[in-house]
């Protein structure tokens, strides 16, 4: 059989062309971190309450993890301290909550308003200026040269909103009187 093909000019270049598109595969699918960034996964990374969460999102958020991690200079290339860091398991982590908080908002009827983000986004101190609002032209060109887009802050910033109004629901639910704890000591000490 391999005499044949020796013999075969055209089964000889057609044996070279599978080779190398098997090798152009594997390189494409088994090298970490190649061509990821234009992949797109179906899979889910994990789900809450039915609502999966994509891979290609745990994906992008572990990139601003990492990113956020080695910004100062440390831990650049150091798969080892990445590891130990946890950095997979706090960007889905991020993730989760992020979905457990708009969740539970839904359940308890908690919505932001686009004019409570407006008001949180002008009175961030971070977006001060000699006590007022730096402007849109500088909000969006502050939030560009820190590789942010401005409906990312934006969600982030309902997000943060959001987490405050559920706070604040269960803890004013928490409430209880002197009159009462007074009365749950003595029935609990009798």
């Amino acid at each position: 059989m391999l005499d044949l093909m020796r013999r075969k000019k055209r089964l000889k270049a057609v044996l070279w062309l599978v080779i190398i598109s098997l090798a152009l595969g594997m390189l494409l699918f088994f090298i970490p971190g190649a061509n990821v960034g234009n992949m797109s996964f179906d899979a889910s990374a994990a789900s809450v309450d039915g609502d999966s969460i994509p891979m290609q999102d745990l994906i992008d958020t572990y990139r601003r993890v990492l990113k956020s991690y080695s910004s100062d200079g440390k831990n650049k290339t150091d798969p080892e301290t990445l590891k130990a860091l946890g950095l997979g398991r706090q960007a889905l982590d991020a993730l989760i909550n992020v979905r457990v908080i708009y969740y539970a908002g839904n359940k308890l009827g908690l919505i932001v308003s686009p004019e409570e983000v407006r008001q949180a986004v002008e009175g961030d101190p971070r977006l001060q200026d000699q006590g007022g609002f730096i402007g849109v032209e500088r909000y969006k060109a502050l939030l560009e040269a820190n590789g942010i887009s401005i409906s990312e802050f934006e969600e982030g910033i309902q997000y943060q909103l959001l987490a405050r109004k559920i706070r604040s629901v269960v803890s004013d639910s928490l409430d209880v009187s002197e009159k009462e704890l007074r009365a749950d000591f003595s029935r609990s000490n009798q």
